[in-house]
């Protein structure tokens, strides 16, 4: 018994996750929730209510350890190549890279309009705090077997975005060129390998929006009219990329109402898959009422109809019953 409990624990399931385009993932939401009007502080609450759902639908929440006679202490639970089993750990990464992104671009625009050196100071703490979970994301995606090389790719490009939102925050011109055209690499590699029109034209505006932030770094680095070519060594994009992309295919996210018919739709088909119950042998309907119609012998009937003697005058009617008999017994009826 013990050893084969332990070879269900080593055995991991390796079955490979579908192809996961975060830059599609990313745009639905800032889109959905507050980025068309430039509101990052909407933004980044949605991404906070976004990462407690995720969390406790793959009941891996934050927990505390409770001590007699201390306080409680909080325990982090961090997410790593070893406990991702399920697609949505890619999202909830994703959405701590976001949800810092936006605080920290919310701060830089509220010390844009308060000249306040905190705000500044904050909103570069935030950025450096969404680096290390983009780190994090492309270390986790990486070195899981269960992501194809599509994902991988992708997410190279968005971690090299992020770092080089964090540089562009700290003046470091050259550092912030070099991550944002390993990014615009990717993304025009992606553009002419992915056959999906759709996240084509996603990666034709992302690299038209990474290509303007060139030229604003070129300016300040003094590389203007320099061709920076791409740190391909630090990228370490696969050989067999080309193939691997080229019949990617992307699930359309579905509103809520599509959601509960979908629901509604494979409850029915479960419904008809089931067998149809087998006729089980029971007692008739209306058993009892047919003793109505059977003729009963004449001397149960004789028995039935005869009456119990009446008592003499002087002695009192015994009760019926246990009680009556018990009492005649030992004490007698007055």
């Amino acid at each position: 018994m013990a050893e084969t409990k332990e070879n269900e624990a080593m055995e991991v399931d390796t079955t490979p996750f579908e192809p996961v385009s975060i830059l599609k993932l990313t745009k639905d939401a800032q889109q959905k929730h507050g980025l068309r009007h430039g509101n990052y502080k909407r933004y980044g609450d949605y991404c906070d209510r976004r990462i407690r759902r995720l969390r406790r639908a793959l009941k891996y929440t934050h927990t505390y350890k409770c001590v007699p006679n201390h306080k409680a202490k909080f325990v982090l639970r961090p997410v790593n190549a070893d406990v991702v089993n399920d697609k949505r750990f890619l999202e909830l990464v994703v959405f701590d890279v976001e949800h810092c992104w936006a605080r920290g671009m919310e701060f830089k625009v509220a010390s844009e309009n308060e000249k306040h050196a905190r705000q500044i100071f904050h909103a570069r703490r935030r950025l450096i705090k969404a680096v290390q979970h983009a780190e994090n994301l492309d270390s986790s995606v990486n070195s899981s077997p269960r992501f194809d090389e599509f994902t991988k790719t992708e997410g190279k490009a968005y971690v090299a975005s992020i770092q080089g939102a964090a540089l562009l925050e700290k003046r470091k011109w050259s550092e912030a060129l070099d991550k944002y055209v390993n990014s615009r690499f990717i993304y025009q590699k992606l553009v002419k390998n992915v056959k999906n029109e759709e996240l084509q034209a996603l990666y034709e505006q992302r690299v038209k929006e990474i290509s303007n932030i060139i030229k604003l770094c070129e300016y300040h680095a003094g590389k203007k009219g320099v061709d920076v070519a791409p740190d391909v060594s630090q990228l370490d994009l696969n050989e067999t990329l080309e193939d691997s992309l080229k019949n990617v295919e992307i699930e359309e996210p579905k509103s809520e109402k599509e959601k509960k018919k979908q629901e509604k739709a494979d409850k029915k088909k479960k419904k008809e898959q089931q067998p149809l119950p087998q006729p089980v042998p029971a007692k008739p309907t209306f058993f009892d009422l047919a003793l109505k119609h059977f003729t009963l012998p004449q001397e149960i009937t004789d028995i039935a109809n005869t009456q119990p003697p009446a008592p003499a005058k002087g002695e009192a009617a015994q009760p019926a019953g246990l009680g009556g008999m018990v009492r005649n017994l030992f004490w007698g009826s007055k």
